[in-house]
């Protein structure tokens, strides 16, 4: 009986509603917006090019065209104090990408950078960044016997000792890359076995999670913390891998970042994960482009290998 009346109750609600319940047209008057440039870039002290992608900002409600937001013709130097030391170049004239050749010794420790964009239709965006001290890594160790995680499943566990220096505030990231060898044989038109090459083929692994409950995970499948949990103290970074993954070697990425790399790759991450769920609060994304939107960050490395 209770059902039947709920039923009629909610049958008698929307037949009284009018027409116009179900087409109302809400005004929004959405916020305005300064028009900018926007880009991302990071980088390391081992990199040998630079490359970005220059872009623009539209309003909420804006339609944007085709192609609209590349920006094609800015001017991308990277400067050390008042000395241009790299200028970019368009993949073509209509390109927004740009890139730039490192010589070795590009970048050093402990020097401080600036990026700098300028376009004829915006106001010029700089960022500066100091490249970071390289990371002091005792050592590298892996697991092939991990545990499990939550779900039953067989895990690895890859530790990185640190000696973290004191004094100064470090922010680490681990990156985890599996290395395969294999043999490319190169033939001439006729058939004949000209020469054979030992080639180097690289799949990146993601943590499945890690030990340290103080890590935190960012974007392209890294595991990242703050050294304010151990300043200037010797400290284990832990990742864990799923086991099944069996590569006859790990190499592992061992980063000081920027604050602003390291803030930069949390939020990011976050608002990636957060994306098409509703009533979820919107994630600001870090960034540090005076009169623009994005990023410039900057890592030191060293690069440690493990044998499965």
């Amino acid at each position: 009986m209770v059902k039947i009346l709920f039923f009629a109750a909610f049958i008698f609600l929307f037949s009284a509603c009018s027409e116009d319940f179900f087409n109302q047209v809400v005004d929004i008057d959405p916020p305005e917006y300064e028009k900018q440039l926007v880009t991302h870039m990071k980088t390391g002290i081992n990199d040998t090019a630079m490359s970005l992608s220059v872009s623009r900002n539209f309003g909420v409600l804006e339609k944007v065209p085709v192609g609209g937001w590349a920006v094609a013709g800015a001017l991308v130097t990277m400067w050390e104090g008042d000395q241009i030391l790299a200028t970019f170049t368009q993949a073509s004239i209509a390109s927004d990408f740009q890139s730039a050749l490192l010589s070795p010794g590009f970048f050093q420790a402990g020097r401080t950078y600036t990026l700098q964009i300028s376009h004829p239709d915006f106001d010029t965006v700089n960022a500066t960044q100091t490249m970071p001290q390289v990371p002091a890594v005792d050592s590298v160790t892996f697991d092939r016997e991990g545990g499990l995680n939550a779900f039953g499943e067989e895990l690895s566990a890859i530790d990185v000792y640190l000696q973290d220096p004191a004094g100064e505030i470090n922010f680490y990231e681990i990156f985890i890359v599996g290395e395969y060898e294999y043999v490319d044989s190169v033939f001439d038109d006729s058939g004949n076995l000209e020469y054979v090459d030992t080639l180097l083929y690289e799949s990146y692994f993601a943590p499945e999670g890690s030990d340290d409950p103080n890590v935190q995970f960012g974007m392209n499948n890294t595991v990242l913390i703050s050294d304010q949990f151990f300043n200037g103290k010797p400290y284990k970074l832990n990742a864990r891998i799923y086991r099944f993954q069996r590569p006859p070697r790990y190499a592992v990425y061992v980063r000081n970042l920027t604050e602003d790399y390291y803030l930069y790759s949390i939020s990011a991450l976050r608002k990636y994960n957060t994306e098409g769920i509703p009533f979820v609060e919107p994630v600001f994304v870090h960034g540090n482009l005076d009169n623009g939107i994005g990023i410039f960050g900057l890592h030191n490395e060293v690069v440690l290998r493990v044998k499965y």
